[in-house]
């Protein structure tokens, strides 16, 4: 059994994988349609990777708060296909609000009451956040790691600063001003017994 669920993680890791990179060449080969420059069209490759990850990271945890509350199998659909459309639509550079109001006129088409599509838009909403979240503390750590290793620094040096880099971005993403994300991770590196430096 447990090696079953597994080969069915990898799979299904797999295919999303798959999904992620196409969402990557259709974007690329739009841009380049378009005129677009190299850096510009490799730009909007990875934009449009990470927006595919983020809709693909925020509906797996719609539905596994759905599934945890005791939502039915097509209830839980319902609010992973939310989700992923809120996190393509934050992706898209809109506004939280702006989104939620889309969420919410889109639930509303499909003749549901409004105090049901009001839940589904705020945990649409709260799953996009968390994926959005998560995405720009993975895309901040890894640039801080490779641009550490360009300097030189030591393996352990660069997980550092990516694990530094990470939490700036998740402190800066719940909203902190920078100068305050500032002052926490410093006091975070100073308690490792590190300098200033």
């Amino acid at each position: 059994s447990k090696v079953a669920d597994a080969a069915a993680a990898a799979a299904h890791a797999a295919q999303q994988s798959a999904k992620t990179a196409q969402a990557a060449a259709a974007a690329k080969a739009e841009c380049a349609a378009a005129g677009g420059s190299v850096r510009a069209c490799e730009q909007a490759a990875l934009a449009a990777s990470a927006a595919h990850a983020a809709a693909a990271h925020a509906a797996a945890l719609a539905k596994e708060k759905c599934a945890a509350g005791g939502g039915s199998a097509e209830q839980c659909e319902h609010a992973a296909a939310a989700a992923a459309a809120m996190a393509k639509c934050l992706a898209s550079g809109k506004a939280p609000r702006a989104c939620k109001a889309e969420a919410l006129a889109a639930c509303l088409k499909t003749g549901k009451p409004n105090e049901e599509c009001s839940k589904v838009a705020d945990d649409a909403a709260a799953a996009a956040h968390a994926a959005h979240g998560a995405a720009v503390s993975a895309d901040a750590a890894a640039a801080a790691k490779a641009k550490c290793a360009a300097a030189g620094g030591s393996a352990e040096q660069c997980q550092q600063t990516a694990a530094a880099a990470a939490a700036m971005a998740r402190c800066t993403a719940s909203g902190k001003s920078l100068s305050a994300c500032k002052a926490g991770t410093l006091a975070a590196c100073l308690k490792t017994g590190k300098s200033k430096d």
